[in-house]
């Protein structure tokens, strides 16, 4: 059995966990993100939740109604935020297992989100109730 190197540590997944971004539509320029991730058997914020993010919405496609090809991709929005917010201390962040819910005037997109650090990942909860994460090194 050879001994691991630091590279080979970061490169291992630490921990495997259940994360979602829901997706609101506010008006014709703006939509609303909500991020969570699973702990336990609750679901806990990235992102305050009276604070949402506040995201403009992006369009491809011609304009012109008549051809009617302007498409949204918010999923696009909601995996960038998902690794902007669960990386942003330094963690590895890999998104896998895109799962889609529709409801009313409300969009979910649930990820398996794959975490990685040199040691380990620490959650850090805040009195706002909201998550993040650091690596351990």
């Amino acid at each position: 059995m050879g001994k691991k190197s630091g590279s080979d540590l970061v490169n291992a997944p630490v921990i495997k966990v259940r994360v979602r971004g829901t997706w609101r539509v506010l008006d014709r320029d703006w939509a609303e993100l909500r991020l969570q991730v699973k702990v336990r058997e609750g679901w806990m914020d990235l992102v305050e939740a009276d604070y949402p993010l506040i995201v403009a919405r992006r369009f491809t496609g011609s304009p012109d109604p008549a051809r009617g090809d302007l498409r949204e991709a918010p999923e696009l929005s909601v995996i960038s935020a998902l690794k902007k917010y669960l990386g942003a201390a330094g963690v590895g962040v890999e998104l896998s297992g895109s799962e889609y819910r529709a409801g009313d005037a409300v969009n979910e997109w649930r990820y398996w989100a794959r975490l990685y650090g040199p040691l380990s990942v620490a959650m850090i909860t805040r009195r706002t109730g909201t998550v993040s994460f650091i690596p351990l090194d």
